[in-house]
C-alpha cells in the first residue's frame, strides 16, 4: 500500500466509527486525505473503488467538518513551540499516529532479502547468485 492510499484509510478509519450527524475539525499532516474528501467527485487513481465508497459513505452520513493541515513530522522544539519552522500547526498526537502507524507498516512488510542476495540490474525482479568469495 503507497503513502497516499494509506492517508485516505487512515482517514476512512478515523470517521466510520464517528457517530451520524457528527460535525467537528479534523486535523491531519495529509493534503492528500484533505482533497479526496473534499473534491469526491474526482476519486483519485490510487484510490480502489471499495475505500473510494466507504469514504463517500462517511461523507454523506456525518456533519460539515472543518480542516486543520497540520506540519508533519516535527522535531522536539517545534513541537515545544506548537509550530513548525513553516508556521504550520504541529500536534503530539499527530506525531503518536504517525508512529502507530510506521509500527502497523512495518508488521506488514514482506520480508527483506538477504544480503547476500541482490536483483540484477534492470530491475527485472530476477536475482543474482550471491558473490563468491574470494579464496
Amino acid at each position: 500500500m503507497g503513502n497516499n492510499l494509506a492517508e485516505v484509510v487512515a482517514l476512512v478509519h478515523a470517521l466510520e466509527p464517528l457517530p451520524a450527524g457528527w460535525a467537528g475539525r479534523v486535523r491531519t499532516d495529509s493534503l492528500n486525505a484533505i482533497l479526496a474528501w473534499a473534491r469526491p467527485e474526482f476519486p483519485p487513481k490510487y484510490v480502489p473503488a471499495d475505500w473510494w465508497d466507504r469514504l463517500l459513505a462517511a461523507r454523506d452520513r456525518l456533519g460539515p467538518l472543518s480542516w486543520e493541515l497540520l506540519g508533519g513530522h516535527p522535531v522536539r522544539s517545534e513541537l515545544a513551540a506548537g509550530v513548525r519552522r513553516d508556521g504550520k500547526p504541529v500536534s503530539r498526537w499527530n506525531v503518536a499516529c504517525d508512529a502507530a502507524a510506521t509500527h502497523a507498516g512495518a508488521a506488514l512488510a514482506p520480508p527483506a532479502l538477504p544480503p547476500e542476495t541482490r536483483v540484477a540490474a534492470g530491475g527485472r525482479g530476477r536475482q543474482t547468485r550471491p558473490n563468491p568469495q574470494p579464496e
